[in-house]
């Protein structure tokens, strides 16, 4: 598929698609879905990468940033957990 043609069914330019390749520019969990639908996948997860030896995601390995750098290494990790498990409860019902 190209750039172009995936840029349109998610609803985002050619450019942000390139930006994404890159690393300049940060997926949104609402584009996640939509890239994950425009790419015939059943499951948004399976884009996503999973921690070696872990259920648990780790923001660092995912590469969220979080907007606001003061946020305390525990808010983090609680937020992470409640990613890891939205993802795995959608895991177990597909």
């Amino acid at each position: 598929m190209t750039q172009q043609k995936l840029a349109t069914a998610v609803g985002m330019s050619r450019a942000s698609i390139a930006n994404i390749e890159c690393g300049r520019q940060n997926v949104l969990l609402h584009h996640l879905y939509r890239f994950a639908e425009a790419l015939k996948m059943s499951n948004a997860a399976d884009l996503l990468p999973t921690a070696v030896g872990s259920s648990r995601l780790d923001t660092e390995l995912l590469g969220v940033p979080f907007a606001d750098q003061n946020i305390s290494e525990q808010t983090k990790a609680v937020m992470s957990e409640l990613v890891s498990k939205a993802l795995s409860q959608r895991k177990s019902k597909a």
